[in-house]
């Protein structure tokens, strides 16, 4: 809870995690991914509600960049949609590289 009230949300996602899978945190809102970069008080539930987990090892694989400031959290730069998630963003890189996502 410490952790929490400092808003250190990459330690406070070492200590409580329920299921251990090598993700990564993909914030989808810009805005939010800005107030990160500024440092700013985030509400636990919008960084919750905009979140998709994605495997590590794929994360360079799709449109996505650090978040400035954290070593584990990125933000996502392509297409988004509420029915195919971030999969809007990842299906258009299939044919110009077919090894770039595994079903």
């Amino acid at each position: 809870m410490e952790k929490e009230k400092r808003n250190d949300y990459p330690e406070v996602a070492k200590l409580f995690r329920v299921i251990d899978a090598s993700t990564v945190t993909v914030i989808i809102d810009i805005n939010l991914v800005e107030m990160l970069e500024r440092k700013e008080k985030v509400d636990w539930r919008e960084l919750q509600k905009k979140n998709v987990q994605i495997w590590s090892n794929r994360v360079r694989d799709f449109p996505t960049r650090p978040v400035r400031g954290s070593d584990e959290l990125f933000c996502w730069s392509g297409k988004y949609d509420d029915f195919l998630v971030y999969m809007a963003g990842v299906l258009p890189l299939l044919p110009s590289n077919p090894g770039a996502f595994v079903l």
